[in-house]
């Protein structure tokens, strides 16, 4: 957690190579528009 309880959002130590960039722009598109924390 980041200050004032933001989540940092990471994926884990490696995205594997063959991952398309558009996975990663949506998955982050995905949490910035969440209004609350998944559980």
């Amino acid at each position: 957690m980041k200050g004032n309880g933001g989540y940092i959002l990471a994926p884990t130590h490696a995205v594997p190579g063959d991952v398309p960039v558009e996975n990663i722009q949506v998955m982050a598109e995905i949490f910035k528009n969440q209004d609350k924390y998944l559980v």
